[in-house]
């Protein structure tokens, strides 16, 4: 009942977002006069809208199985467990996009104002929005590359992946322009704006290397993947949580946050969570650490990066 009622809200969150981005705009708001985070929010809610069904039956199939004697997902009783796996993640891939896609907005809000001008392509950015949450439904079989599928149908949603990586680059290429000539001013909300670029972009280019599946064969279960998967979704995600909270704070409360420590906590974030994933990434080792933990680092250097990533 609990997760009823959850859902519930969740539907009427997203439907309420919807409303105020369709009826409610104010006179003389057109659609190409909206801000940025407005768009990404109205692209998240569609996402959600779309998204929560294949999890609604992934959850109620599962239900009956564990409760009613069914074999949806049992193999060998006329059921497959690679449905519970394609509908778990046709929710599951973009759901990552509903993490970050609203990020994307206030990064370009941030970068509007710290830069000092207008924001560049406004126009192509609204359009890479809408072309993401798109894509997003369109990939979710590149998590599946090792599990026995066609060739075709690997190259298929390979492709697909590469393709997100355009709308995404444009993006990236929209905000440097904006940047290009302006008065930038780093304050902490743009610093983390900046440091999100950097590992973005890290995780971006390993993420289109991924989508290959030969290569994909060879670095699954490897922490190669799990470094890009957080080099994309901590920066993307967390990043613009925080940035949107300084910049939107004196907003709510009358007062602005001390820009020193947002400056410490990007720099300090930054360097003790990110940039060990990528030397890991470096070596390829197995994603289950018991491995090869204990037997190449030292103990005061384990100690240090779990004292790290508990907390940054």
């Amino acid at each position: 009942m609990g997760g009823d009622l959850e859902l519930d809200q969740r539907d009427a969150d997203r439907h309420q977002f919807r409303r105020h981005d369709l009826k409610m705009r104010a006179p003389g708001m057109h659609w190409m006069r909206l801000p940025l985070f407005t768009w990404t929010s109205l692209c998240t809610s569609i996402l959600m809208i779309f998204a929560m069904p294949p999890l609604t039956v992934a959850t109620l199939l599962m239900a009956a199985d564990r409760y009613l004697g069914m074999h949806f997902f049992t193999n060998g009783q006329d059921g497959k467990i690679m449905n519970y796996f394609d509908l778990f993640k046709l929710f599951g891939h973009p759901e990552v996009y509903i993490l970050i896609v609203p990020s994307f907005g206030i990064y370009s809000d941030i970068m509007l104002k710290f830069s000092s001008k207008q924001l560049y392509g406004y126009t192509s950015l609204v359009i890479a929005t809408m072309v993401i949450a798109i894509l997003s439904f369109t990939v979710w079989l590149h998590h599946f590359f090792t599990m026995g599928q066609s060739a075709d149908i690997n190259a298929f949603f390979g492709v697909m992946t590469m393709l997100i990586g355009i709308p995404t680059g444009v993006k990236i290429y929209d905000w440097i322009w904006t940047m290009l000539r302006g008065r930038v001013r780093y304050a902490a909300p743009m610093l983390f704006s900046v440091a999100f670029m950097i590992t973005f972009v890290i995780g971006g280019l390993t993420g289109v290397m991924l989508a290959t599946p030969p290569l994909d064969y060879m670095c699954h279960n490897t922490l190669f993947l799990a470094a890009q998967f957080h080099n994309m979704l901590i920066p993307g995600t967390l990043y613009g949580l925080i940035a949107g909270c300084q910049y939107w704070f004196p907003k709510a409360f009358g007062f602005r946050l001390d820009d020193k420590w947002g400056r410490i906590s990007v720099f300090s974030g930054s360097s003790a969570s990110i940039w060990p994933s990528c030397r890991f990434m470096s070596w390829a080792l197995p994603a289950r650490r018991g491995a090869w933990w204990n037997s190449i680092i030292p103990r005061s250097s384990r100690d240090f990066l779990s004292l790290c990533a508990a907390v940054f």
